[in-house]
């Protein structure tokens, strides 16, 4: 049985042998069938190329046909073969390589696939296994001497080479003939995608230094022809456009593109021939495409913020932050010159640049896009307006109060661009540098605002000779540089002196006491006149005539005009107490009798009296006789008591003035006691001896102040106890004798002095 395995491993050895030798056979032939489908088809595809000039998808045809071919064969006739040959992938098996041995050897084909069928038997049947191995033994003693490898003859694969030395042949013929058929042909085929000229009796030649435009802008390119044949005119080919070519003479041509955006191929056609293709490449142009700017306001102008497109020149109050924000397209960098300075501004996105400056003064400014491939000056130029913050404006004016000296009424108004902070009254008194102010409510938040301000003059505590200057200020809510203020113009206003004072006080004594006199005089004349008409209207009959109502109409006149009167006294006597105040402070029993005259002067002419002569007035309207016969009498009682009134007024008040005066008298002695009495102390401080001669004098002028104080009361008695009977000339005489002796007393004390 051993000897029967070991025949069989022997057997099927020699099969192995011969299917490997029947690949390398394969190979072998493969490789013939490989060199001669490689060297035809590249004779054949490099001719046909270079006598047919063909276009891209031609040639693209021709390659991928090339390689295709020449792949299938290489794969089919040698990769396959070979990988069985190293027993990889897919073999013939034993029957197979027994079925082919047995058709070179007759009568050997049956042996061995017998054989082999014998031994799956043995494998399978075991009651018969001795028999089929004796069977098995048998034939393979037969095949023994068959060389099975020898069926495959290697040698045959001569015949084949003749199709490869073949081509070969006219490759080397080619070769040494004419190179440049499978040198074009090659390069052709190689740059299949590539468009090939073919040779022309002229050559075309691009006088552009470089093909290299900017995006955007116009470009020329210029062509000039060389050669024995020049064609008349020359075209362009650009993508699917074709363009004739401007003639500038013979062999000169030129075309512009119009603003030209991306790269271009083009060819230069002439007649059936054509350039090779030339690229323009075109430099990407940095471009501003839009911008919007971002305008916050300062805060106090109250002022929304908002937000301006593609509008470069800009008119802004002072103070605001401009923010730009620009869009630009093929651009790195945007030079923006403002002002003195030049700033490059890099962009935070792609193609997004921002810019903040906060707008002070008038500014120019300029924008300019950049990139590393274009260099460019073109730029655009814009400015930006600043409003500054005006000062405000105020104008006052004054009203000084008709009654009250010291009363002075401000209406103003004040005006701003924006608003306001605060609105002050300042005044300064002479010979002190501290300002007095004082805060004014008003309307802050308007552009125009009204006020009005009283300021009562006792709140500076003047004195009598004192000057004081007094202005409003008016201050702006600027945020941005400070409140800006405005003054009012200065005005002055100097207080009399105390002999202003008491001359004026003289004066307006004076005048009051004419005025009663001649109120007093009126009222008489009106109760005469009164009594006179009634006793016309009593002895008439009838109703009331023309000349009648023209003398009643004349009588009213005439009171009215007493009325006028009355009130002048009135305000003179209010005015006179008010600069009486501003000399100092009165005897209390003096400012007591001062209010009770005031009272009597202010009820002169009360409403009773007005009443009346409304009523007489619409009496004459009515031509109303008896009624106004009754009212006329009532006329003619009322002046006479109101003549009576105004001269006991006027003797109370004349006994007023001189109580007045005498007591200035005495005060003004005073006065000059305390001066005598410093004067003297400072004297002996500086002479000794002197004191006491200084003394003895001021006790002898203290004395004399004495008596003068007691003549002054005296004389103030005899004026309370003087007759009503006494004559009015009398007692003006008097008391101007009076007044003549004390102001002299009192000037020669102001001459010891």
């Amino acid at each position: 049985m051993v000897s029967t395995s070991g025949n069989y491993d022997l057997l099927i050895a020699k099969i192995d042998e011969f299917i490997r030798k029947y690949y390398l056979n394969k190979i072998i032939r493969g490789s013939i069938y490989l060199a001669a489908s490689l060297f035809a088809s590249y004779v054949l595809v490099t001719m046909a190329e270079y006598y047919g000039n063909f276009n891209p998808l031609i040639r693209t045809l021709l390659f991928y046909a090339f390689i295709g071919l020449n792949l299938t064969i290489l794969i089919r006739w040698i990769v396959l073969p070979f990988m069985a040959y190293l027993r990889l992938g897919k073999t013939i098996d034993h029957e197979q390589a027994s079925a082919i041995i047995g058709d070179h050897f007759g009568g050997v084909k049956d042996k061995l696939l017998n054989t082999l069928q014998l031994k799956k038997l043995a494998d399978t049947n075991s009651q018969q296994l001795v028999l089929i191995q004796a069977s098995i033994d048998q034939k393979i003693a037969e095949l023994r001497p068959v060389p099975f490898a020898s069926a495959v003859i290697i040698g045959e694969n001569r015949r084949y080479v003749k199709y490869a030395v073949a081509p070969l042949v006219v490759i080397f013929i080619i070769a040494f003939t004419a190179p440049y058929i499978f040198s074009e042909g090659t390069e052709r085929l190689i740059q299949h995608n590539k468009r090939f000229i073919k040779k022309a009796p002229f050559e075309f030649i691009v006088l552009n230094k470089r093909l290299v435009a900017t995006q955007g802008d116009d470009y020329e390119i210029q062509i000039k022809l060389t050669g024995n044949e020049i064609p008349q005119e020359v075209y362009m080919e650009d993508g699917a456009n074709t363009f004739k070519l401007d003639k500038e003479s013979i062999i000169r041509f030129n075309y512009t593109f119009k603003n030209i955006q991306e790269n271009k191929k083009i060819r230069l056609v002439g007649g059936e021939f054509s350039s090779e293709e030339y690229i323009i490449e075109v430099k990407r142009k940095p471009t501003l495409l839009n911008f919007d700017v971002f305008l916050e306001y300062p805060s106090y102008l109250g002022k929304q913020n908002e937000t301006i497109s593609n509008s470069g020149d800009l008119t802004v109050p002072q103070g605001t932050r401009v923010n730009w924000r620009f869009h630009a397209k093929n651009t790195s960098d945007i030079v923006m010159g403002i002002g003195s300075r030049q700033v490059n501004i890099k962009p935070t996105e792609a193609n997004l640049f921002n810019y903040s400056y906060r707008a002070m003064d008038n500014i120019n400014y300029f924008l300019r896009p950049v990139n590393n491939e274009v260099i460019t000056t073109d730029s655009v130029s814009y400015q930006v307006h600043v409003i500054p913050d005006l000062s405000p404006a105020i104008e006052v004016t004054e009203r000084p109060d008709s009654v009250n000296s010291k009363m002075l009424y401000f209406v103003g108004q004040v005006n701003d661009d924006y608003g306001f902070s605060r609105l002050t009254f300042n005044y300064t008194i002479q010979g002190t540098e501290k300002v007095i102010s004082k805060s004014l409510s008003f309307d802050k938040n308007s552009l125009q605002s009204n006020f009005f301000h009283v300021w009562n003059l006792d709140e500076a505590n003047l004195k009598p000779g004192q000057q004081i200057e007094y202005y409003f200020e008016i201050y702006d809510n600027d945020g941005v540089n400070g409140a800006k203020a405005t003054r009012s113009p200065v005005k002055t206003l100097n207080l009399p002196s105390q002999r202003e004072l008491e001359n004026k006080i003289s004066e307006s004594s004076q005048s009051i006491k004419k005025k009663m006199e001649d109120a007093a005089g009126k009222a008489s004349q009106l109760e005469q006149n009164a009594k006179k008409l009634n006793e016309d209207l009593i002895s008439k009959k009838g109703n009331l005539s023309y000349e009648d109502r023209k003398q009643i109409e004349d009588l009213l006149k005439q009171q009215k005009t007493l009325e006028e009167i009355i009130k002048d006294i009135q305000k003179t006597n209010e005015k006179n107490i008010q600069d009486r105040e501003q000399l100092g402070e009165q005897n209390p029993e003096m400012l007591k009798e001062q209010k009770q005259i005031q009272d009597l002067i202010n009820n002169m002419f009360d409403e009773k009296m007005k009443e009346m002569l409304k009523n007489i007035e619409k009496l004459l309207e009515q031509n109303n006789k008896p009624q106004t016969q009754q009212q006329m009498k009532r006329m003619e009682f009322d002046n006479k008591n109101l003549a009576r009134e105004i001269q006991r007024i006027k003797d109370l008040y004349e006994k007023l003035t001189v109580k007045q005066e005498i007591n200035e008298f005495i005060d003004k002695l005073k006065e000059l006691a305390d001066k005598q009495k410093e004067l003297g102390e400072e004297t002996a401080k500086l002479d000794p001896k002197k004191d006491a001669k200084k003394d003895d004098a001021a006790k002898q002028d203290a004395k004399k102040q004495d008596a003068k104080e007691d003549a002054a009361k005296q004389d103030a008695k005899k004026q309370d106890a003087a007759k009503p009977e006494q004559s009015k000339q009398d007692a003006k005489k008097q008391d101007a004798k009076e007044k003549a002796e004390n102001l002299a007393e009192v000037k020669q004390e102001q001459d010891k002095l």
